[in-house]
């Protein structure tokens, strides 16, 4: 099941990933030694320290197409539930060391979303498919935006243009906390007659 940790937990996983595959680079030794210290979950406007080498930033959630009166959800059991709440993130990366570097570190995490589009699973937990859901796997993709959308972004965080990218999250869904309601099986049927 999904609950509102989903978030935060996608978070981590993704900052963790991103560590891994910086740690792991062939043929160059990025200055990386601890997630939490080497990759800010932070705005790259933040006072950072100078042991943070990227910036990975959630500036936005949206809640993703799903229809306006979306249909309780039943089970085998009897149950009916409120369906989950889909949403896509969208993240800010941000390589921020030394020139060369940051040119090297987007290479490295772009071609690891590349080969590794999908989570899995999040903090060593497999995904289910939670109540409803319709997949069962959540999806990381670099998102092209617009250079106007890009400028307005930059511009609301008071930053000069940088190198960075979007990085997406599809997939995620927050399920009801709402109890499930019990239906039973229908034990009559009545025939409604109309006018002669």
């Amino acid at each position: 099941m999904s609950n509102y940790t989903i978030i935060e937990r996608v978070s981590e996983e993704l900052r963790q990933q991103i560590f891994a595959t910086l740690d792991e680079a062939p043929e160059t030794q990025f200055s990386v030694t601890d997630a939490s210290t080497n990759i800010a979950l932070e705005p790259p406007g933040a006072n950072l320290n100078n042991q943070v080498v990227v910036s990975l930033y959630l500036y936005h959630i949206s809640q993703q197409q799903r229809p306006r009166n979306p249909m309780p959800l039943r089970s085998g059991a009897g149950e009916e539930k409120h369906p989950p709440l889909p949403l896509q993130l969208r993240y800010l990366l941000l390589p921020v060391d030394n020139e060369t570097n940051n040119l090297l570190m987007m290479g490295r995490i772009l071609q690891h979303f590349h080969d590794h589009p999908v989570l899995e699973s999040v903090a060593g937990e497999s995904l289910d498919n939670s109540f409803g859901r319709e997949q069962d796997q959540i999806r990381v993709v670099a998102e092209d935006l617009p250079l106007e959308q890009i400028t307005q972004l930059w511009n609301a965080f008071s930053q000069p243009f940088r190198l960075a990218t979007i990085l997406r999250v599809d997939g995620i869904a927050i399920d009801s906390y709402r109890s499930p309601n019990q239906y039973g099986p229908v034990r009559e049927a009545y025939t409604v007659l109309g006018p002669k």
